[in-house]
């Protein structure tokens, strides 16, 4: 591999640039580091389910501190980045539950 390929897999590997809700980006250094947010946190109920299967598992603090109005959060025992697709029903059980607080049962029938 000649050097400055070297390098930029280097680099890659020590910042990771993650793009989430409409676009705010976080950066990630190491997990002993903290997370800092360039944009203002969005002001909407937000729910966070950590997988082990993740690239990382993304602490509590990390979630709280980015989002000021968490609803729910929790961490499940298997699934993975595609969560959805590995364990169909654990993801919509979480999703049922993380939502349960705002719905209308009335509504509902």
């Amino acid at each position: 591999m000649c050097r400055r390929a070297e390098q930029l897999a280097n680099s890659v590997d020590d910042l990771a640039t993650v793009e989430v809700d409409r676009g705010h980006p976080l950066v990630v250094r190491d997990a002993s580091e903290r997370v800092e947010q360039v944009e203002a946190a969005p002001s909407i109920p937000f729910a966070f389910t950590t997988f082990p299967g993740e690239i990382w598992r993304t602490p509590r603090s990390w979630v709280e501190h980015s989002y000021p109005d968490v609803i729910y959060f929790n961490e499940v025992d298997k699934g993975g980045h595609f969560a959805a697709w590995e364990e169909p029903d654990l993801f919509t059980t979480e999703l049922r539950a993380a939502f349960r607080s705002l719905r209308n049962d009335s509504a509902s029938g």
